[in-house]
């Protein structure tokens, strides 16, 4: 099975699956589970190199540590999985290997899937778009956090499978996918439909399309592509770094100083010492901030949230400048955005910088609640990948762009 190697030793189970049924999209974040029996205290590695001929090993580590037990253990993440030229993992005991597994280059994929729950899945092949991969899926194991559904652009059901979720359909809708509920669907789809209450109901950077396949195939459109959302971000995010003063310009104030020193010393005895220490003083505080050297690393975070229906897709950038290198340990789950080495372990990352280079880093997306109006920005060139009629919202750190409701 593609996305799935698994070796297994005497009678304890270890299991990696990532992805949908073992599909998965190369420079997305995609769902995985890990999961071990009767077996305690391991450690799950996660390995995959980014590199090439031309700049060598850049490796990725993802790092777990399971406590384990009696029965079932399981984790449940998401993974920003790059293009790779290796990716191999391992589950280990501090006694011995476990279960390892890898996955060969030619899997490198980064066509976005489309997920159809039915009995009948080739029926629906119609309504996949051009360029997307289409997966038969189940219900009942869908995840529900929204970074899952990055690399998803079509779910659809057509009411042959049991209902998901309410919180896997909002997840995937706001993260950006097209959710088909396709018609006539039975009445236990009912919470779903009180959900999508008209034929396109926008939900974050998404929507949900209801009716036949006829009607559906009218609704479907291109929603706005995350990468290109994530490459406009770090764009914007720039560092606010303060100019040095240079000493050339430090000499004249000094010798204008002196001699206003030396002549009030001569003019005026003792009130001449006064003025020129008190001078000097002011000097100081002045041209202290100027002067103060700066910390050792500089951080600048934006926001970009695509908000509909009240929920958002919320991405997070971060741009690090380390005057002097060396290495960083940020909290939360990120990626550089260029391929660099780098390591995550219990939501911390991990990573060296080198002097005077800035990093950039992408967080892992989140569903987040929104405002329900905004006032109309035209200054930002970020509406230009959005819907017509589309407005923004610009504060101290975050843009918030709110979609058009559909006419119905």
């Amino acid at each position: 099975m593609l996305g799935l190697m698994l070796l297994q030793f005497t009678a304890t189970a270890a299991e990696l699956r990532v992805g949908f049924d073992g599909a998965f999209v190369a420079g997305r974040w995609n769902p995985i589970e890990f999961s071990i029996r009767d077996q305690s205290a391991v450690t799950l590695t996660i390995t995959i190199d980014q590199g090439d001929l031309r700049s060598g090993a850049v490796p990725v580590r993802y790092i777990y540590e399971l406590a384990g037990g009696p029965g079932l253990s399981v984790i449940e993440d998401e993974l920003f999985i790059p293009a790779w030229q290796s990716f191999s993992w391992s589950a280990a005991s501090p006694a011995r290997v476990i279960a390892s597994g890898s996955f060969h280059p030619r899997d490198v994929d980064d066509r976005p899937l489309a997920l159809i729950a039915s009995t009948e899945p080739a029926r629906h092949a119609g309504l996949v778009p051009a360029g997307t991969r289409l997966v038969a899926y189940g219900t009942s194991s869908l995840p529900e956090r929204l970074a899952a559904w990055d690399g998803v652009a079509l779910l659809l059901f057509d009411g042959s499978t049991a209902p998901p979720p309410l919180e896997v359909v909002i997840s995937a809708a706001t993260a950006g996918s097209n959710v088909v509920l396709l018609e006539p669907l039975p009445d236990s789809y009912g919470e779903l439909r009180r959900l999508a209450t008209g034929p396109v109901t926008r939900l974050g950077a998404g929507q949900i399309v209801r009716g036949d396949a006829a009607e559906v195939a009218d609704l479907l459109e291109p929603l706005t592509d995350s990468v290109s959302l994530e490459g406009f971000l770090s764009e914007l995010n720039e560092l606010e770094l303060q100019q040095p003063v240079r000493p050339v310009f430090l000499f004249p104030l000094l010798i204008m100083y002196g001699v206003a020193a030396l002549v009030l010393l001569r003019s005026s005895g003792l009130p001449g010492v006064i003025a020129v220490s008190a001078l000097g003083v002011l000097a100081v505080v002045i041209a202290w901030p100027s002067l103060n050297p700066e910390a050792t690393l500089s951080r600048s975070q934006l926001q970009l949230s695509v908000s509909a229906g009240g929920l958002s897709r919320t991405y997070q950038s971060v741009r690090l400048l380390h005057r002097e290198g060396g290495d960083l340990v940020l909290a939360g789950h990120l990626r550089p955005t260029t391929p660099l080495p780098y390591a995550v372990r219990e939501e911390r990352t991990a990573l060296t910088a080198e002097r005077w280079r800035p990093v950039q880093l992408a967080a892992r997306p989140e569903l987040t609640t929104a405002g329900t109006s905004a006032g109309a920005t035209d200054d930002l060139a970020l509406l230009s990948v959005f819907p017509a009629g589309s407005t923004a919202r610009a504060t101290d750190g975050r843009i918030e762009v709110f979609l058009p409701e559909p006419v119905q």
